[in-house]
C-alpha cells in the first residue's frame, strides 16, 4: 500500500505504486526520443538528473526516497545530448 505524508498536499500520497507509472511515463518519452538508448543509460540519466526530494539531505539513494525525483526537463536535455554529434578531431 501507500502511506500519506502530513508534510504534503491534503490527499497526496507517496510510495512506488503511485511513483512507477510517473516513471515509466518518463521512460517512455526518453525512448520516443532516442529509442536505441540501453536500460542503463536510461538508468544513468534519471540518477543524475534526480532532484533530492524537500528536507532531504543531498544527492544519493534513500530507502525511502530512492534517488529523489525525476526531473523531466533534464532528463529530455540529456537524451537530446546523446542525439549530438561531436568531432574528436577538430
Amino acid at each position: 500500500p501507500f502511506r500519506t505524508d502530513p508534510n504534503l498536499h491534503p490527499g497526496s500520497v507517496i510510495g512506488g505504486q503511485v511513483t512507477s507509472p510517473y516513471v515509466a511515463g518518463e521512460v517512455a518519452r526518453m525512448l520516443i526520443a532516442e529509442p536505441k538508448m540501453t536500460a542503463a543509460q536510461i538508468g544513468g540519466i534519471i540518477r543524475r538528473t534526480a532532484r533530492p526530494l524537500a528536507g532531504a539531505a543531498g544527492f544519493g539513494w534513500k530507502n525511502d526516497a530512492g534517488f529523489g525525483e525525476i526531473d523531466p526537463a533534464a532528463c529530455m536535455a540529456e537524451v537530446a545530448q546523446l542525439r549530438t554529434r561531436r568531432e574528436l578531431n577538430p
